[in-house]
């Protein structure tokens, strides 16, 4: 039971850090901070290194038939954002904003996409799942805290 419910933990964090992953670690783990910050560090350090090279293959196919087919493309709204982050902020931008809005699997293959270096790509997209983490566990703490704090008085 404890087993497969940290193997749940562990995919949600590599794949939607920002929406599910980490509070759902901070429920299951019962706020102990070192295993909430190892297991959601490691899934998103993890699921970067995976959709990297995942989103290489997915790139290289889209660009092979895309080249057969001249067709545009419509570019919807939310990708319109998205270009705007990206040449604005560049790939900081992109992969800070990637685990908290997106996801990791979508932020890897956008910043695949425009970046051909996958070590700068998991090295960004790992360093932001990290911060990430460790706000939602500050912010959580300290109102956990404080929540406590005002009950008891």
């Amino acid at each position: 039971m404890y087993t497969s419910g940290a193997i749940s933990v562990f995919l949600l964090c590599a794949v939607l850090p920002g929406k599910l992953g980490i509070p759902a670690a901070l429920v299951f783990f019962a706020h102990d901070p070192l295993l909430v910050f190892l297991c959601c560090g490691f899934a998103g350090i993890s699921g970067s290194i995976v959709f990297t090279y995942l989103s290489s293959l997915i790139v290289k196919t889209v660009q092979a038939v895309r080249s057969k087919s001249q067709k545009g493309i419509y570019i919807r709204t939310y990708l319109r954002w998205v270009i705007k982050t990206k040449t604005r902020f560049g790939l900081l931008g992109l992969s800070l904003v990637s685990p908290l809005v997106l996801s990791i699997p979508l932020g890897t293959l956008i910043a695949k996409k425009f970046y051909k270096n996958n070590f700068k790509i998991i090295t960004y997209m790992s360093v932001s799942v990290i911060a990430w983490t460790l706000v939602y566990f500050l912010v959580f703490k300290f109102t956990n805290q404080l929540l406590d704090t005002l009950l008891r008085t």
